[in-house]
């Protein structure tokens, strides 16, 4: 969801589902915000905003892996799989561990999860 700062700059797409629609529409309705805010743009500069709306696109092509978990399924084993994940090469940090283990065995952790990670150090950010 935009903000309103954003949703009133034309360097932000504000429907990145208008890119997988029509990626050359809207590339051009991008190039025609900009332009109509005042901004010229080198050929280069068209160029590398052609190469990330290429890149979006390719979004479309890229495989998520899914994991189906059965809602009786036992939490301990539950994270055991998120850990096993991990392993297979998912860049996790310790307070995801950590979080998940609470949220797992402490179920409004959750909610405190802003509490936790300054606890843990973590920057507010993540």
């Amino acid at each position: 969801m935009a903000a309103a700062a954003t949703m009133r700059s034309p360097e932000w797409i504000h429907d990145v589902s208008t890119v997988f629609r029509s990626p050359y529409d809207a590339r051009e309705d991008f190039l025609e915000g900009l332009e109509d805010a005042g901004r010229d743009l080198s050929k280069d500069q068209k160029r590398r905003v052609s190469e990330v709306f290429g890149r979006l696109d390719g979004l479309r092509q890229y495989q998520f892996e899914v994991v189906h978990i059965q809602k009786d399924v036992d939490k301990r084993l539950v994270a055991d799989i998120f850990v096993r994940t991990d392993s297979e090469g998912v860049n996790l940090k310790s307070y995801d561990y950590i979080l998940t283990w609470l949220s797992v065995f402490w179920p409004r952790a959750a909610t405190r999860s802003k509490t936790s990670r300054e606890a843990l150090g973590c920057h507010p950010s993540v």
